[in-house]
């Protein structure tokens, strides 16, 4: 790589953190209004948002908790096919969100990556 191009990729992700920055505000800017304006809406998607969360923790610990019966039950055979299936999802979950990452441009991730750092 040439200091030209080392050079112009700072100066893209320079920009990229302009933009960030601005959205990060604006899109902070737009809750407040939208919580303001449409409070039921607003409310509705935290609690969807919420639920979502849960509903997965209480997946992951169920399974968890599954895998451990078995193991303790010298259901070894069990554990290693619950195990796999497990390990296969994760994999599923990962290729899948690593394919809709590659989708996103580089501002829009420093975007994003902003506006959760500005939100904290």
């Amino acid at each position: 790589m040439y200091w030209a191009d080392i050079a112009w990729k700072s100066l893209d992700l320079a920009s990229a953190v302009g933009e960030g920055i601005v959205l990060g505000v604006y899109n902070t800017a737009a809750f407040v209004g939208n919580v303001i304006r449409h409070p039921i809406e607003t409310t509705q998607a935290v609690v969807n948002g919420v639920a979502s969360v849960v509903t997965m923790l209480a997946q992951a610990t169920g399974t968890i908790l599954r895998l451990q019966v078995l193991e303790e039950c010298g259901r070894r055979e069990q554990f290693d096919a619950g195990l796999d299936a497990l390990v296969n999802q994760i994999d599923g979950v990962i290729d899948h969100c690593s394919d809709q990452l590659a989708k996103i441009p580089l501002r829009e991730k420093v975007s994003i990556l902003l506006h959760l750092v500005l939100n904290l």
